[in-house]
């Protein structure tokens, strides 16, 4: 039987001497990064975009989770992040969660998607934005709401 060990664990109780593990990786605080649109009108056509919170240079994303009101029976979008700010970051769109159905009120989370999607545990090089990119158009989305959250770790 062999002991694995975890990089961080590796880093701070197995080597000699030891690495420094960055404070967002033991004992970071976690942070959340919310914001929330209520549409203005019926149609969200296929690749529209919706700019949501940000999420800071240096964070270390633990979660995303999303919220919406029913878009009618279409209104399929993924979430994922903006372009960095000092072109360190390349957009990712569908980075956290793929294929949200905006078809039932419900809560999505990144943690219980079935696939690890990239954005998990991520840090990020700049400040990005979170995005939820339309993948099929609705008109029925007058008066929905839409709530997103990221948990991210800094410090």
């Amino acid at each position: 039987m062999a002991n694995l060990y975890g990089d961080n664990y590796n880093n701070s109780q197995v080597v000699v001497p030891k690495v420094k593990v960055d404070a967002k990786d033991y004992g970071g605080r976690e942070r959340v990064s919310f914001d929330e649109h209520t549409f203005v009108a019926n149609v969200v056509a296929i690749g529209d975009v919706l700019n949501l919170g940000p999420i800071p240079k240096g964070a270390r994303v633990l979660d995303v989770e999303v919220y919406s009101g029913d878009l009618g029976t279409t209104g399929v979008f993924d979430l994922g992040y903006s372009a960095g700010d000092e072109g360190l970051e390349t957009a990712d769109p569908n980075a956290f969660i793929i294929g949200v159905a905006g078809t039932a009120v419900a809560l999505q989370k990144m943690s219980t998607e079935a696939a690890i999607n990239p954005g998990l545990g991520k840090v990020f090089l700049d400040k990005c934005f979170l995005t939820a990119t339309f993948t099929t158009a609705t008109d029925a989305a007058l008066g929905v709401n839409l709530k997103a959250i990221v948990k991210y770790a800094i410090d």
